[in-house]
C-alpha cells in the first residue's frame, strides 16, 4: 500500500539525513514540533492526542530506527477500521530491506529535483 512504502520512505530519510540535509535530524524534528503545537489548537480532537503522543514517544526523530517504523506501523494498525495487517510489514521491510532503500536512493533525489523545478517557477 502507498501508506507504507511512504513509512518506508519516512525511515530511509531519517535514516540518511545527512545525506540530504546540513540540519540535524534532532533539530528538524524539534522545530516541527514546535510549529504544529502553534497551532495544535486548530486541530480536531484526534489529531491533538495523537500529536501528544507523538511528541511524548518522538516519533519523527525515532523513524530513524527499525523499532521507531515498526512502533508507527503497529500504531496504524490498530487505528484502521479494518484488518489492514500493517503490522505485518515490517517483516516485509526487513526482508528486502537493501531493496528498499536502494529505490528510495534513486526516487528521491528525483522528489529534490522536481520540488527544485517547482520552486523556480519552472514548467514541469
Amino acid at each position: 500500500s502507498s501508506v507504507i512504502v511512504d513509512i518506508y520512505y519516512d525511515h530511509f530519510l531519517s535514516k540518511n539525513w545527512n545525506d540530504y540535509s546540513s540540519e540535524s535530524l534532532k533539530t528538524f524534528t524539534e522545530r516541527n514540533y514546535a510549529v504544529l503545537t502553534e497551532y495544535v489548537s486548530d486541530f480536531p480532537e484526534g489529531a491533538k492526542r495523537t500529536l501528544k503522543y507523538m511528541k511524548q514517544t518522538d516519533w519523527l526523530y525515532n523513524y530513524q530506527f527499525l523499532s521507531g517504523i515498526e512502533m508507527a506501523l503497529n500504531g496504524m494498525s490498530r487505528r484502521t477500521t479494518f484488518d489492514s495487517k500493517m503490522e505485518f510489514a515490517i517483516q516485509e521491510l526487513n526482508q528486502d530491506y537493501d531493496l528498499y532503500e536502494a529505490e528510495f536512493k534513486l526516487f528521491f533525489p528525483l522528489l529534490q529535483e522536481h520540488i527544485d523545478q517547482f520552486d523556480s517557477g519552472q514548467k514541469l
